[in-house]
């Protein structure tokens, strides 16, 4: 079936997908359209806690052995002036300012960031998810796809992240991810990005030196290796 009116509907436009959207305007079915919303691309998919761990891992090793640098302190200076920006917009909203909806959003679940988690976490994260970006690129469907991936991740570390549903024993049932309105998550994003993001892409940068020098070095030994004469005689 082509994409484009069919009778009173569209189908979605993500190829492949047949689905009809349900609104008047919309160009994708409502699937596509909360992968969209949640995790910036209609065909990213959401990382897990357990596909990020290897390389959360990873990042928390450099960070474990670079911990006496001064680096830190500067950034998390940054981290909590950051923070105050996000304090004060949510004091104006409280005062009864007018204020953008998707402003007052992104402002309280930055606060919440910054009160429920530590920093050093925070940085973790996103050193691991660029990390991870610079092993499977293909994992990620855009910019953008990266972008939200990463603020999810995050935010799954605070207690308004997700609405979560009781047993009758007081087990936890289910948790119910909120989504961000979409101008909202690229605002928080960019805020993380301002602060941590430059620091990640130097280290994956770095590391990504060093595995070249690494490869040049064994290249150079296997061709002198590959140099080496040899008697055809047995001894």
């Amino acid at each position: 079936m082509p994409h484009g009116r069919t009778g009173k509907a569209f189908t979605c436009l993500v190829p492949g997908c047949e689905t009809h959207n349900d609104g008047r305007f919309g160009v994708l079915c409502s699937k596509h359209r909360q992968n969209r919303v949640r995790n910036g691309h209609p065909e990213q998919s959401a990382v897990t806690e357990t596909e990020l761990r290897p390389y959360e891992d990873h990042a928390r090793r450099i960070l474990e052995a670079n911990r006496y640098k001064p680096l830190w302190e500067t950034l998390f200076r940054r981290w909590q002036l950051a923070g105050d920006k996000a304090d004060e917009v949510m004091a104006q909203w409280t005062r009864g300012q007018p204020m953008d909806k998707t402003v007052k959003a992104a402002a309280e679940s930055f606060v919440a960031i910054k009160e429920e988690v530590e920093p050093m976490k925070v940085l973790s994260i996103i050193i691991g998810m660029h990390l991870y970006r610079a092993q499977r690129p293909h994992r990620f469907k855009s910019d953008e796809g990266f972008n939200f991936t990463l603020v999810r991740r995050v935010r799954a570390l605070t207690k308004s992240h997700a609405v979560y549903y009781y047993h009758p024993n007081g087990k936890v049932r289910a948790a119910n991810y909120i989504a961000l309105p979409i101008a909202s998550t690229k605002r928080v994003a960019e805020w993380i990005n301002t602060v941590f993001g430059t620091i990640a892409l130097a280290i994956v940068q770095k590391l990504e030196e060093k595995k070249q020098k690494d490869d040049e070095a064994r290249r150079d030994f296997n061709r002198m290796v590959s140099e080496i004469t040899v008697e055809d005689e047995s001894p």
